[in-house]
């Protein structure tokens, strides 16, 4: 749909906010929207909101739009999951025996006849999405999609989309609701949960509320709460709201339809086959529909006429962000409004496209802008409602098989793959990226502790494992300075035809922006150890938020499993039919464990040697203990990428460990922001151990990548002494060996300097002071 397009200006190519990401020569944010950014948000924290806007768009991965943004966790993720034939999730299987990488539509091998705009919608069922997921290993994707599914988009393709992110808020853990479509991630959004299609004869996790048929969804949404607790809200939407706005397919708004449609002539199943008919007639029989429609609300109580009014109402074609505009100049927002977009506006790759979504959101930015009173006061999340059939690598927590409320037909029924999300708000200024989980169910969860009102349809697993949204925002909201004019996205180009791109012949995962960005603390605080004589896991979390983590036994038969941590819980493996098998003596075992915001734990040993990390998150200090449990001397390779230049896998330590000896090494992440990343070898044994530690301070992304290690910036670290490299108490009868580390050379293709010049020494493990 057209609507009105202001008057275009231009400015020269700069730097966003000082993160050092690159932009085009343009602006593209309403330049009264930019101006109002640098206002202090309203005061009084969480109280100072007045208005929560919600812009849920269709089907679009977080890899396929921001895979390659810089600071997230998207192409350069150093720890995505392994998958069982030795390679990641990243090298999707082929048909042919093959692997395919994601690719950028730009250089598909028929990208130079066709528009990157318009690409096509991909298998996005209940059915094909477990396929996809494939009892949790994630490599099945291309056989349920088809190579088009590891097509993605860089800043060249989407410089407004990546704008909204060098600015404000991006949140790389928040995934859709369920591995499906449309509707049942939107009744997630509206609800907390999808239930049974009427009758109870199956879950509603397709898109069977379409059918005209269709009598409507029986459990509350959390508008009716809202309503009850006497909580202004509204919906926008348009003639064709692209069967987008879920409220009206459950069962008061269904009885409300049929009370209001019988008054108007002519035989109208529901509200889509009316405005159908409104969108289609001429001027004069569309005209004649509307005053029918006015005149049959004339007739229906005061009651249900409010109800329709918030829910069901729907304005002119390509208004939607007229209407906006207009209330937000009057200050007449309710305190929640849903944005439901149109089929042309919505992104969805079967109907729109990025460049007319973006016209879209800029166009509702413009009336911030245009009213920067309202934007000190109003939180605008965008989201998108599921991933369409388009890749992403990260695993997606899954319930536990005992969660029954979450399970249905053999498959989970959340969390699925993740989605792009940003909070565009006073709170949110600043480029920022939250690692947090969350799911659609976490913007009512913002919505339950900023008004009051509860949800009772959340899933208590569900709650456990994702964040309330609320914990985004800045409270203390920091302002920016202003920035300069800009320019309206497009123009949109003429539509040609839909294409799935088809991957290139030369294979190159595609290059992800180079560079850290501020991120937000998080809550959580977690470790896991191995016990190999036992074959155990011992996972610890002592943040303030429970936390999802998956585990991958690599030789052990079976598939992976999702447990929550909260406080300590230990995980026999082998007595859960994770592993298959009970654990032989002297085998090599592979486990690893992932967590949020790129923890990983790799355990691969024959029991030998044992390695544990335990964190001191409070003061940024990473203890890792090595222990020798064999009768022969063995000889330690520890490679920390924190340490020596920022190319390559960083520096190598070699330690000397007698029989039956151990040694603890103290690591200080301070000049890491909380990162580490260290790899321990000896044999057979290799343990890796990354992650970030917590201590409830904003810090950086990730500064490590497979290629080596990102520039960061200067920390300020507290002076730490330098202990000696004593070797702890042996832990058996042999006296302890040699524990005192020497510098070596990296291993092939690991450039590190022959004799760093020694700045600290920890616990006896070399600090060069080469952080960068």
């Amino acid at each position: 749909m057209s609507r009105p397009i202001p008057a275009m200006t231009t400015i020269s190519r700069r730097h966003l906010l000082g993160l050092g990401a690159a932009v085009g020569a343009v602006s593209l944010l309403p330049a009264s929207f930019r101006t109002a950014m640098a206002l202090p948000p309203a005061p009084g924290g969480l109280k100072g909101v007045e208005h929560v806007v919600i812009l849920m768009q269709e089907n679009r991965s977080f890899d396929h739009y921001y895979g390659t943004l810089q600071g997230v966790c998207g192409f350069a993720d150093k720890t995505v999951a392994p998958t069982r034939d030795g390679g990641t999730v990243f090298a999707q299987p082929t048909s042919g025996g093959g692997h395919q990488l994601p690719f950028l539509v730009r250089e598909a091998r028929d990208a130079g006849a066709n528009d990157i705009e318009y690409i096509a919608s991909l298998p996005h069922s209940w059915a094909d999405g477990g396929r996809a997921w494939n009892n949790g290993w994630e490599d099945n994707w291309i056989a349920a999609k088809g190579a088009a599914t590891m097509a993605a988009y860089d800043r060249r393709d989407l410089p407004f989309q990546f704008e909204l992110a060098d600015n404000f808020t991006i949140c790389d853990h928040y995934f859709c609701s369920i591995t499906a479509g449309t509707s049942p991630n939107r009744n997630h959004l509206v609800s907390g949960k999808t239930g049974d299609e009427p009758g109870g004869v199956r879950r509603a996790v397709d898109n069977a509320v379409y059918a005209e048929t269709h009598t409507g969804y029986d459990w509350p949404t959390y508008q009716q709460e809202l309503q009850r607790a006497g909580v202004s809200w509204q919906i926008l939407q348009e003639w064709d709201n692209f069967t987008d706005s879920n409220e009206e397919y459950f069962r008061p708004y269904k009885e409300l339809t049929r009370r209001v449609l019988s008054r108007v002539p002519g035989v109208w199943t529901n509200m889509e086959s009316f405005y159908g008919a409104v969108l289609r007639a001429d001027e004069n029989r569309r005209r004649t529909l509307l005053d029918q429609l006015e005149a049959a609300l004339a007739q229906v109580s005061p009651a249900d006429r409010e109800l329709f009014d918030r829910a069901l109402s729907r304005r002119p074609a390509g208004t939607l962000a007229a209407t906006f505009a207009d209330q937000v100049a009057r200050d007449a927002l309710p305190r929640v409004t849903h944005l439901v977009a149109n089929s042309e506006d919505c992104e969805h790759p079967a109907g729109s496209s990025p460049i007319e979504g973006s016209q879209l959101v800029h166009d509702l930015l413009q009336a911030f802008g245009d009213n920067p009173a309202v934007w000190r006061k109003t939180v605008f999340i965008l989201t998108f409602d599921e991933f369409d059939g388009y890749f992403d690598h990260l695993l997606h927590p899954v319930p536990p098989r005992s969660v029954s409320e979450e399970w249905w037909d053999g498959l989970p029924t959340g969390l699925g793959p993740r989605v792009p999300m940003l909070v565009v708000s006073p709170w949110t200024v600043g480029g920022r990226v939250n690692s947090q989980v969350f799911d659609h169910t976490s913007v009512i969860r913002l919505l339950e502790t900023w008004t009051g009102v509860a949800c009772n349809q959340i899933s208590d697993w569900r709650r456990s494992v994702t964040g309330d949204l609320a914990g985004v925002l800045d409270l203390a909201g920091t302002p920016t300075p202003s920035l300069p004019p800009l320019t309206r996205p497009g123009p949109v180009p003429p539509f040609t035809s839909r294409w799935k791109p088809t991957p290139p012949q030369q294979q190159q995962l595609p290059r992800q922006e180079a560079g850290v960005r501020p991120a937000d603390a998080l809550p959580y605080r977690l470790d896991a150890s191995y016990d190999p004589g036992a074959d155990r896991l011992q996972l610890t979390n002592t943040g303030k938020a429970a936390v999802n983590v998956a585990v991958l036994d690599l030789n052990g038969g079976g598939d992976p499993l999702h447990r929550v941590v909260s406080g300590r819980l230990v995980l026999p493996l082998n007595q859960t039919g994770t592993s298959g098998t009970t654990a032989r003596a002297g085998a090599v075992r592979e486990i690893v464990v992932l967590g949020p915001n790129r923890f990983r734990r790799d355990f691969r040993t024959d029991g030998t040697l044992l390695v544990t990390a335990s964190s001191d998150h409070g003061a940024g200090l990473l203890r890792v203990a090595i222990s020798n449990t064999g009768e022969t001397p063995l000889t330690i390779e520890l490679t920390d990428a924190a340490t020596g230049p920022g190319t390559g896998t960083g520096e190598v330590t070699r330690i000397q460990l007698g029989a039956r000896a151990s040694i603890t090494r103290t690591i200080d992440t301070c000049a890491m922001h909380g990162w580490y990343d260290l790899i321990v070898r000896a044999g057979d044994n290799r343990f890796w151990i990354t992650g970030h530690l917590e201590n409830g301070a904003p810090s950086i992304t990730s500064p490590f990548t497979p290629d080596g290690r990102h520039d960061v910036p200067a920390a300020r670290c507290a002076p730490t002494p330098s202990p000696s490299a004593t070797p702890s108490p042996s832990p058996g009868p042999t006296t302890a060996g040699p524990g005192t580390p020497t510098p070596t050379a990296a291993p092939t293709g690991t450039a590190v300097p022959p004799a760093p010049a020694v700045k600290e020494s920890v616990g006896g493990l070399a600090n060069t002071g080469r952080h960068r």
